[in-house]
């Protein structure tokens, strides 16, 4: 496979993101010997740090699962700071046969520590769960293992999942563009030109050797970006096609005050997000002028929010800069915010009320148009 060039943002993202030796990449795997006897179908793949608060849910939601087939939890433990390498410990002394621990003496980082935790995965299937989210039913591994026994022709499948926030749940049960007519079964353009990030981990649940492949012949696997799930959704969708399972079965954390918080940490994830994408729509749909313009129409309007809330002009210009050289449109509500971006806090502030005035003058056009269109 070919590497794509990438693309270039200025003091955020001026050179590619280092490669992981996936080999070399330290890990020790504790685990008792005398029980690893029987191969699993499943693994369960589960990255922690500091997750001291949340992991012993996580752990027990998977190891209380009821299934007809072998499954194991490989928890890759990344020299937390907290009492988080304890808490992993002492389950995999309480569960010798179904647990299994990757840790090293240093840190290597979210995306090594899946890299490793996925090359000591031994099963037919392997699904994914972060050490603080957790699975809510008992049933939901034998759920999605049956779904894809029964349809050889997905790669991968997801559910639906409750959304935590600030103590607040919302509940996620279709996936974003979805019709009746799709049946639940999802295409590879679909999540390429979809949101991948309304795609939960731990609902996750794929044919592992196309995991084993990719850690050997797509690069893009191990580049060190800020995230790697959206990766693995397109991974999945590339080689195969996509279920969906309407029904929740399990919870996303989103914890408060994590990099969630973070602007510029949030503006390079849809950076990382451009990239992969384009990577992926370089490799499977080669040349495709259309593709690029709808990834643009897709990402840029995220990627201007979040400049725009940074107040740098600088990397406002280059973001317009960019978005012209890949055919996005900027709407004229855009342009009279750019046309301000060097000035004061204050004058955003007032950017954005007048804008807000604006798009709530369009929605009520808009539903009286609709309402017209209905009476006639």
């Amino acid at each position: 496979m070919n590497a794509s060039p990438g693309i270039q943002f200025g003091h955020l993202q001026s050179v590619r993101p280092k490669r992981f030796d996936i080999p070399l990449i330290p890990g020790e795997d504790v685990c008792d010997i005398r029980c690893q006897g029987e191969e699993p179908l499943v693994s369960i793949a589960m990255i922690t740090y500091n997750h001291e608060k949340y992991v012993a849910e996580a752990i027990e939601s998977i190891v209380g699962q009821r299934a007809s087939f072998v499954f194991e939890l490989v928890i890759g433990e990344d020299c937390s700071k907290d009492r988080t390498r304890q808490i992993v410990l002492e389950y995999q002394r309480r569960y010798p046969k179904r647990i299994r621990v990757v840790m090293s003496d240093e840190n290597v980082g979210p995306i090594a520590n899946q890299l490793r935790v996925e090359r000591a995965c031994r099963g037919k299937y392997i699904a994914y769960c972060e050490g603080d989210d957790f699975w809510q039913r008992s049933d939901k591994l034998q759920v999605q293992v049956d779904f894809l026994e029964a349809h050889p022709e997905c790669s991968v499948v997801y559910s639906g999942y409750t959304l935590l926030k600030g103590g607040k749940a919302k509940k996620v049960t279709t996936v974003p563009g979805q019709t009746a007519d799709m049946a639940n079964i999802l295409s590879f353009d679909d999540i390429l030109f979809g949101n991948c990030f309304q795609f939960a981990t731990c609902t996750t649940v794929g044919r592992r050797a196309i995991i084993e492949r990719a850690h050997a012949l797509c690069p893009i696997m191990s580049e060190d970006l800020s995230f790697g799930d959206v990766t693995r959704h397109l991974l999945f969708a590339s080689a195969g096609h996509v279920g969906f399972i309407p029904e929740v079965l399990g919870t996303y954390r989103i914890n408060p005050g994590g990099v969630s918080q973070d602007i510029k940490t949030c503006l390079r994830f849809v950076f990382d997000g451009i990239h992969v994408k384009k990577w992926f729509l370089n490799e499977f749909r080669p040349g495709s002028i259309d593709g690029e313009r709808r990834l643009a129409r897709q990402c840029f309007p995220y990627v201007f929010y979040f400049a725009e809330q940074t107040y740098d002009p600088t990397l406002t210009r280059e973001l317009v800069k960019l978005a012209k050289e890949c055919g996005y449109r900027l709407p004229v509500g855009l342009k009279m915010k750019l046309a301000l971006c060097g000035g004061s806090r204050r004058t955003h502030r007032a950017v954005r009320a007048t804008m807000g005035f604006f798009r709530a003058w369009h929605e009520r056009y808009r539903m009286r148009a609709q309402k017209r269109t209905q009476g006639t």
